[in-house]
């Protein structure tokens, strides 16, 4: 039997972002037979995560930079792929 994984409450259960409701229904969810072991799991990833991305600061420039270049090179794909003649704004439908 699959069981499904609450995603969206055991994020906000991490960021300590849950109402009283929220909290019900993840107990109601941990109580589960094997939920309590994998709840421990991602609150360890998580608390990982946490701690190895303190102080990290993105270079934004360099991100803004990168992601120009993609849009240049994904808007010179798409212009070579327009059959002549056709106006560039019908790209915008697709």
């Amino acid at each position: 039997m699959r069981r499904e994984i609450p995603w969206d409450l055991l994020i906000s259960h991490f960021k300590q972002e849950t109402g009283q409701e929220e909290e019900k229904a993840l107990l109601d969810w941990r109580k589960q037979p094997g939920q309590e072991k994998i709840c421990r799991e991602l609150r360890s990833v998580w608390e990982q995560v946490l701690h190895s991305s303190q102080g990290y600061t993105p270079d934004a420039d360099y991100y803004w930079k990168q992601f120009e270049k993609r849009i240049e090179q994904k808007n010179g794909l798409l212009f070579r792929c327009v059959p002549s003649g056709l106006p560039w704004w019908l790209l915008l439908c697709y």
